[in-house]
């Protein structure tokens, strides 16, 4: 499991070989909880900037895919 901070959303993502997962915490009157929404497949996540880092998780999962 990776776990990565989406700066512009202000949320956590989980990356694991099956999905990707997004949780988001918020806070409201009730109080606080999460809001956890699943994302997809990690090959397949379209990344708007080139980070090596980031093509280099994609690259790891199509790997463990193909095996």
């Amino acid at each position: 499991m990776i776990t990565c901070y989406d700066v512009s959303n202000k949320r956590t993502v989980l990356i694991n070989p099956r999905c990707v997962i997004s949780v988001e915490f918020r806070e409201d009157a009730t109080g606080k909880y999460a809001e956890i929404h699943l994302m997809g497949q990690p090959f397949m996540i379209k990344v708007k900037e080139n980070a090596r880092e980031i093509e280099e998780i994609k690259e790891f999962f199509r790997n463990l895919k193909e095996e």
